[in-house]
């Protein structure tokens, strides 16, 4: 008896030290994850009246994605924790339903330091949890339901294997034209003539005006209809397995939100809705939620 109750107690240990660390390794694998560069984690408990030399950093992704409205360096460039940084913090935590306080506190900088979308988030002052269109709900034209795409370039230089892509891309199009009018079909040699969307990897500065910033950060953005081009960026670490480790971006979830741009819909601040604009590394997310089809189902509705 003494003996059966001391081995389930040591179980019982070794499953507590096992778990302990699988939890450590989990957290030394996210804080790994953290481009240092991009990481706002020297401005956590900063707020209004205080200076820091990261300050400007934090501007420049507030006004990328629609929080700040500065037009010239000069402002931008400032260390200073101004009066309208704080709104803009504000606007950013009311947005992302968060605490409002103008600080950035620990959940605001860790949503910060999270991988995302490179498209903006407001287009206009609205705080409720639903999806949103482009200015002038840009769209297709009503009358075309189907849509060519073409794969620019095969990611092999990234270290993926162009079958598993293509198989990744189709499947998140297959997710969308189960929820649309739409029909997509593959062009394996692209017609820059007729074919509709491009997709390819591209890193750093690649000549659209949205350079993307190595590992971690912006992870891909997409353009409005009618553009058509979707970049992902190369220097993440992507997988295309059913199964995910806690230290790579899952490509379908990802290309699954960029197409909603491709249609015309912005992000949503639902956090279960596939154009939610964060992403957490090991998460695969690769179907549409209610906030998703019923924002292209209103967006190309009668």
């Amino acid at each position: 008896m003494a003996t059966n109750a001391m081995t389930s107690h040591c179980l019982k240990a070794f499953s507590v030290i096992i778990l302990v660390i699988q939890l450590l390794h989990l957290m030394v694998v996210s804080s790994s994850m953290i481009n240092s560069s991009n990481s706002f984690r020297s401005l956590e408990g900063l707020s209004k009246g205080k200076a820091h030399p990261a300050i400007p950093k934090l501007k420049r992704y507030l006004n990328k994605f629609g929080y700040l409205n500065y037009v010239n360096d000069s402002s931008l460039n400032g260390d200073h924790f101004d009066g309208d940084l704080e709104s803009a913090v504000k606007r950013f935590q009311r947005f992302f339903h968060l605490e409002v306080t103008g600080i950035v506190d620990w959940r605001t900088r860790k949503l910060l330091d999270t991988p995302r979308c490179g498209v903006l988030d407001l287009t206009s002052p609205k705080y409720s949890p639903q999806f949103e269109f482009y200015p002038g709900n840009a769209r297709w034209p009503m009358d075309k339901n189907e849509l060519e795409y073409s794969i620019v370039n095969n990611g092999k230089n990234y270290g993926l294997n162009f079958d598993d892509v293509r198989a990744a891309v189709r499947s998140a199009f297959n997710e969308w034209s189960a929820n649309s009018k739409f029909t997509f079909n593959e062009r394996s040699s692209p017609e820059f003539v007729t074919t509709d969307i491009y997709i390819s990897f591209q890193t750093g500065d690649h000549g659209d005006g949205y350079p993307f910033d190595g590992n971690g950060g912006i992870l891909a953005h997409a353009a409005a209809p009618v553009g058509g081009n979707m970049h992902i960026d190369g220097d993440e670490s992507w997988s295309t397995s059913d199964t995910i480790t806690p230290d790579k971006v899952d490509l379908m979830s990802v290309t699954l939100h960029e197409i909603g741009h491709l249609l015309g819909l912005l992000h949503s601040e639902d956090t279960s809705a596939v154009m939610y604009p964060y992403f957490d590394y090991g998460a695969i997310h690769r179907h549409l939620e209610d906030d998703d089809k019923k924002g292209i189902q209103a967006l190309y509705s009668a």
